[in-house]
């Protein structure tokens, strides 16, 4: 991809994203009264859930790419 024609929308997206997912685990955090230790476990959490989502996401995308 271009970088004058998407990379600044990539760029926007996910501030945008990451901006909307803290707001949601510390607004979440507060409303269930979450301890600081709790609220690093549920990032970690997400993160992990996160990576290996893209790993089987780039597994998937190289299998259909071979048939």
């Amino acid at each position: 991809m271009n970088w004058k024609k998407g990379g600044l929308w990539i760029i926007i997206f996910f501030t945008v994203k990451g901006t909307l997912s803290t707001l949601l685990i510390i607004t979440g955090a507060k409303y269930f009264n979450l301890s600081y230790m709790q609220i690093v476990v549920l990032v970690l959490v997400l993160l992990l859930i996160s990576l290996t989502g893209r790993k089987f996401l780039h597994r998937h995308k190289q299998t259909s790419k071979e048939k």
